[in-house]
């Protein structure tokens, strides 16, 4: 292994403190510096996290660190500008949190500049790295529930919260992207969303997504999608998936479980397994994760990472095909979507 990769985190919310601990415990990634235009934000997070140097300004931090990789935990509202900034610099890689933008339109600019970079662009979906995402996706691979052929799903959050790390572990789960999307959408107010949320998407949303070989996802988006009683206290883990198999059914609650009851076909047998995971994303064990396959990718071990730039624009594109389909009450291509 070669040694730690000299890093620059720029965003000091509450989101970055998970990235900032997920970079403190890896071994493969060495902090220089921190930065946040508010300054007292960074001095903090710099302090927990035992990072040297502190900065307000973005250019003057990447300038002066000169790291080979920098973690972006800003707004998505200020996405492309940030994003251009940082890859001015021509680090050898960069990760940013999703959603990747607010709007199409925006995620397209964005597409423009990665392609015109060098570096390596990796984007936060982490979800998929949870023991229950993964477990799940261990047991489709066995072929425990034969050929998945229909996939139910709902997240109380919207489309560009939470539908696009839905998308995400969808299409990774199914490995590809739908061919089609049908979409109806509601708007209004949402008690969970900000003032971007509620400018740019529908506050509930029900997505058909029509995957090649003849697998199907229906996944319901919103405040009016069905509990999950285990969170009732926690909206924003209310996020759930089944699927449906011809031998068998699983299913995950994310920050709960994931379970599967399969059968043996003619001769009998099969069974029922289930896994307790101990909350979402504990300890930034899922982030973490997100960084160590990254790291294998820096350090030439592998070439692929499934949270990569390709990964999170073909989400988008699935976004943008569903408000279209919304929009028009018609199915949309998702071939026709930039």
């Amino acid at each position: 292994m070669t040694d730690a990769h000299p890093t620059v985190q720029i965003g000091c919310g509450d989101r970055g403190q998970v990235h900032a601990r997920a970079l403190r415990d890896s071994d493969r990634f060495a902090v220089r510096a921190v930065c946040d235009l508010d300054e007292s934000k960074a001095r903090d997070t710099a302090d927990e996290f035992d990072v040297p140097r502190v900065y307000t300004d973005l250019d003057a931090a990447v300038e002066r660190e000169d790291p080979a990789h920098v973690t972006l935990v800003t707004p998505a509202t200020v996405r492309s500008d940030v994003i251009g900034a940082v890859l001015a610099h021509d680090p050898d890689s960069l990760l940013f949190e999703k959603p990747v933008a607010t709007t199409h339109e925006e995620v397209s600019d964005i597409a423009d500049l990665v392609e015109a970079s060098d570096a390596r662009v990796t984007v936060c979906h982490q979800h998929i790295y949870g023991d229950e995402i993964a477990t799940l996706a261990e047991w489709i691979d066995e072929d425990r529930l034969g050929e998945v052929e229909r996939l139910v799903g709902s997240t109380k959050f919207g489309v560009y919260e939470h539908g696009t790390h839905f998308v995400h572990a969808l299409n990774w789960l199914l490995d590809g992207s739908p061919e089609t999307v049908r979409a109806y959408a509601e708007w209004g107010g949402h008690p969970f969303f900000d003032d971007w949320h509620a400018e740019v998407e529908p506050s509930d949303a029900l997505l058909e997504l029509a995957y090649p070989g003849g697998a199907q996802a229906v996944v319901h988006m919103g405040t009016d999608a069905p509990d999950v009683p285990v969170h009732a206290d926690k909206p924003w883990l209310q996020y759930r998936l089944d699927a449906t198999g011809t031998e068998g059914h699983g299913q995950f609650v994310l920050g709960s479980h994931a379970s599967a009851r399969y059968g043996g076909g003619p001769e009998g047998g099969g069974g029922f397994d289930r896994v307790a995971v101990p909350g979402f994303d504990p300890e930034g064990s899922s982030t973490g994760e997100l960084y160590d396959i990254l790291a294998d990718c820096l350090d030439g071990e592998r070439d692929d990472h499934p949270s990569d730039f390709a990964s999170a624009l073909a989400t988008h594109r699935v976004v943008e095909a569903a408000l279209r389909s919304a929009e028009r009450s018609e199915a949309v291509a998702v071939d026709d979507v930039p």
